[in-house]
């Protein structure tokens, strides 16, 4: 089955990762789905240690905290902002909402 990956972070002196801001590898659709589907709703998880001083609203985005190969492997974590990642073996399934007004 397909999958992408989508990271739950957590900032230093934080109990936990938040996960009501999913930081998903996969591109956000500008548009409601055609006749195929841009992306899989299924994601590995990937929880994200923030480094001191990162505040977690300032991630966007994937590349914020990875440098990925061209098949979507991650090479490297952006040590400015990252502590440490681990990627868990748990898959959740996440519908992505296409961005409102951007068609």
């Amino acid at each position: 089955m397909p999958t992408s990956q989508v990271s739950f972070l957590r900032e230093a002196g934080k109990p936990g990762y938040d996960r009501s801001r999913p930081i998903f590898q996969a591109t956000i659709p500008t548009g409601p789905p055609g006749a195929t589907p841009s992306y899989t709703p299924v994601s590995a998880v990937i929880n994200v240690d923030l480094l001191p001083n990162i505040l977690a609203t300032n991630i966007k985005k994937d590349s914020d905290l990875f440098m990925r190969s061209t098949t979507g492997d991650i090479i490297a974590a952006d040590t400015t902002k990252v502590a440490q990642f681990t990627v868990t073996g748990e898959l959740v399934d996440l519908q992505i909402q296409f961005a409102d007004g951007a068609q």
